[in-house]
């Protein structure tokens, strides 16, 4: 079975302010129809860092079309650097983090031991896992982002970049 991976930009590298702009209104549902169309092609399973934004309004999108399909055996993989401790998010959105995360079907943490290297362990978890990479990303900027693109790249993975 085909795994799908997440990855993107926290709201501060997006050019919306914040979530009540139309402009991520528009992302949401670009990715909410990015994971439709994926569904629709027979695949299923999802990983998301739960990170960032983006990749929050990911998981999210996954857990309606779940709602909204469940005939789909549609499944939501949470690869968290964070784990059950979360990230210091604004407190709505560490509450969306922990209902996402209790919502997955499958949790992976990546382990403290990684020390300042968790985000990067996580997003090689990410892609050692997944067969095609969807990243919310300008194709510009070089972060961390890039590096998960670059990273599935090499590795051969189908990649569906969506511009913020």
């Amino acid at each position: 079975m085909k795994k799908i991976a997440f990855a993107g930009y926290c709201l501060s590298e997006l050019p919306c302010s914040d979530e009540s702009d139309p402009r991520c209104a528009r992302l949401r549902r670009r990715l909410f129809c990015e994971a439709q169309r994926q569904v629709q092609a027979d695949r299923t399973i999802f990983l998301s860092g739960m990170a960032n934004d983006a990749e929050l309004w990911a998981a999210e999108a996954v857990l309606q079309l779940k709602n909204a399909l469940p005939l789909h055996d549609i499944q939501l993989w949470a690869v968290s650097a964070y784990g059950r401790e979360g990230k210091p998010w604004t407190e709505p959105t560490e509450k969306r983090y922990y209902s996402a995360l209790a919502k997955a079907d499958h949790v992976i943490e990546i382990s403290d031991a990684a020390g300042p290297n968790r985000s990067r362990q996580q997003s090689r978890r990410l892609i050692d896992e997944a067969d095609h990479l969807i990243a919310v990303h300008d194709g510009r900027t070089a972060d961390e982002t890039r590096e998960i693109i670059d990273f599935a790249r090499r590795k051969g993975l189908v990649i569906t970049i969506i511009e913020p």
